[in-house]
């Protein structure tokens, strides 16, 4: 449309002029011959002016196309050969700049992909302490969420003041920088790393810091060291008991009937007690071997098992006259690894037999609730508090170390079954309170064979 009306106006012009003079002239001059050039100069000058114009209009529309980021479109390359060149500069201008876009795209898409999939807090400021980028784990990890934090300083943002003083720090540090907080109110433990940023002419753009969450491997170590001083506790008692009275047998009191018999009888007791220890060592690290493996499983009769559950502690329950009573129905069937669970009820009714007074009564039942296969042991026994529960099947842990010690316990009996419910993809609750006695109760998802 401005096309015509640029056309339009000239040929008016061209037009209007010829005339004005033919009129001016027309009583010197013929008619027919001046209002036929005049036409004629006019056609010829709009075909003229029209040619010219079209291809600059066709350049001006797909550049101004080009201008918004849209380079799909080609300009077709007119037949004046300036044109023709300026068109073709165009194209190919569009061209790089589509490719060099779409090269930047991806490589900003790639970057922002690693960034999101690191384990690893990513944050960077500039020199005004402005956030420049943070990803997700960071801001997981820091626990800031929904928060648009581009551009606004740190202060702002992360409101957890050693990491504020990290970036302080950072600032006037030669090289990298290497730190470890502990933030108390999240019960982390965070280690930081951090260096500054420099552009292609050596200037300072701002600072990078690396937050990385390692409470688990705290965790882990001191899981760690506390499983490498209990086991040494654990063998120095007994070793050194040993030791003595075999110095004392050696010094003269073997010769002694009654005081050696009663000395080789307390050594044999501590040889059996590390020989429990030791056995339920290789336990735990069997089961913690291959802890992804599929337990086998076969149909059970549950009354049968918890009968030979019991039939293996009752020499045991009879030296303190402990009853041991068995709930469940005759036909009550399972599909379960009845080695893994016999071994896993036993250590249960161990404990309650430990635990419990002389001449009193323990419970060891089943039944099928909410498509669950309850097992249970429930006791009379001296209870626990129920701040202890907790911390309940870690290895080693006692509630009262002395009577464990005293009733022969290894501090490894509820660690071993903890292990055992999670191969079988149980779980285990207790129910306990100081002189009430507890209730164990081990949860078995009811598994169908799959034929």
């Amino acid at each position: 449309m401005k096309l015509f009306l640029k056309v339009f106006l000239i040929a008016s012009v061209f037009c209007i002029v010829p005339l004005f003079i033919y009129y001016r002239l027309q009583p010197l001059i013929g008619i027919t011959i001046p209002v036929f050039i005049t036409l004629i100069s006019v056609t010829l000058l709009f075909v003229f002016l029209y040619n010219l114009l079209k291809p600059l209009d066709h350049i001006e529309n797909i550049a101004s196309k080009f201008s918004t980021g849209d380079y799909s479109l080609k300009i077709f390359p007119p037949q004046d050969r300036q044109l023709k060149s300026i068109a073709s500069s165009l194209n190919s201008m569009a061209k790089q700049l589509d490719e060099k876009l779409y090269i930047i795209g991806e490589q900003s898409n790639l970057q922002k992909v690693v960034l999101e999939s690191m384990n690893e807090g990513v944050i960077a400021i500039d020199n005004d302490e402005k956030i420049l980028l943070m990803n997700k784990t960071a801001g997981s990890i820091l626990g800031i969420q929904g928060i648009d934090y581009i551009g606004r300083t740190l202060q702002e943002v992360v409101r957890i003041s050693e990491i504020q003083k990290f970036f302080r720090k950072l600032k006037d540090t030669v090289g990298e920088l290497e730190s470890e907080i502990m933030l108390h109110e999240k019960d982390k433990y965070l280690q930081l790393r951090g260096s500054k940023m420099y552009d292609a002419d050596n200037n300072q753009l701002g600072a990078l810091v690396v937050i990385n969450d390692v409470s688990n491997l705290k965790f882990l170590d001191t899981l760690k060291k506390d499983l490498v001083a209990n086991v040494s506790h654990e063998l120095k008692t007994p070793v050194t008991t040993i030791k003595g009275f075999i110095e004392t047998l050696k010094e003269g009191a073997i010769h002694e009937p009654e005081n050696a018999e009663r000395f080789l009888d307390i050594i044999y007791k501590h040889i059996e007690r590390l020989n429990l220890l030791i056995d339920d060592m290789l336990v735990l690290a069997k089961l913690e071997e291959k802890p992804d493996d599929k337990v086998e499983l076969q149909d059970e009769n549950i009354m049968q098992l918890l009968r030979s559950v019991k039939e293996d502690y009752d020499l045991i329950s009879s030296r303190k006259k402990i009853t041991v009573n068995i709930n469940c129905e005759d036909d009550l069937k399972a599909r379960i690894n009845r080695h893994l669970i016999e071994q896993a009820l036993g250590n249960l009714l161990d404990n309650a037999i430990k635990y419990s007074d002389k001449k009193s009564e323990i419970e060891i039942g089943a039944y099928i609730k909410d498509n669950m296969l309850h097992l249970y042991v429930e006791d009379e026994g001296i209870g626990i508090a129920h701040e202890h529960i907790p911390r309940l099947f870690e290895r080693f842990y006692r509630v009262d170390k002395g009577r464990s010690r005293d009733v022969g316990g290894t501090g490894l009996g509820l660690a071993i079954v903890k292990h055992i419910v999670n191969a079988c993809g149980g779980t285990i609750d207790v129910e306990s309170s100081p002189g009430k006695g507890s209730i164990f109760t081990v949860k078995l998802p009811i598994v169908t064979e799959i034929k």
